[in-house]
C-alpha cells in the first residue's frame, strides 16, 4: 500500500490581491514569504471583473464594468497556526507592497476549513 502522508485537519487561508497589472518582483517576494512561512503555497494568475458599489448589497448591479488583475496566494496550515499565518501573511503583503510601490488597495482573505489527504504517485509507479 502507498503510503499517505500529511493527511488531517487543515485550514486554507487564501489571499486575493488586486492589482493594476502583472508585477514579477511582488509575485516573487510574496512567493517567497508564503513558502519562508509554511513550506509551500499555491499561485494563481486570474482577471476580476467589479462594477463600481457591488461591494454594497443591491438586487441589481449596473454602471461601467472594470476589469483588474488578481494574484491569489493559498497556503495549507494547521488549525492553530491559522490567525497567526494571517497576521504574518498581512504584514508581509502591506510592506512587499511598500517596497515595490504597489497601488493595493484592497485584499480578501478566505479561511476555508479542509480535510488535507496526499499520497506519492512516484512511490506508487516504484512498486
Amino acid at each position: 500500500m502507498t503510503a499517505t502522508t500529511k493527511n488531517g485537519r487543515r485550514k486554507i487561508l487564501t489571499f486575493s490581491i488586486g492589482l493594476e497589472s502583472y508585477n514579477h518582483a511582488f509575485e516573487t517576494a510574496v512567493i517567497k514569504e508564503a513558502c519562508a512561512l509554511v513550506g509551500g503555497c499555491t499561485v494563481m494568475r486570474l482577471i476580476g471583473y467589479w462594477i463600481e458599489g457591488g461591494e454594497y448589497p443591491d438586487t441589481r448591479y449596473t454602471g461601467p464594468r472594470d476589469e483588474e488583475f488578481c494574484f491569489r496566494v493559498e497556503i495549507m496550515v494547521m488549525p492553530p497556526e491559522a490567525h497567526a499565518t494571517y497576521r504574518t501573511m498581512r504584514s508581509c503583503i502591506q510592506q512587499v507592497a511598500r517596497k515595490y510601490a504597489m497601488e493595493i488597495d484592497w485584499v480578501q482573505v478566505t479561511l476555508t476549513e479542509a480535510h488535507s489527504l496526499n499520497f506519492s504517485v512516484k512511490e506508487w509507479m516504484n512498486q
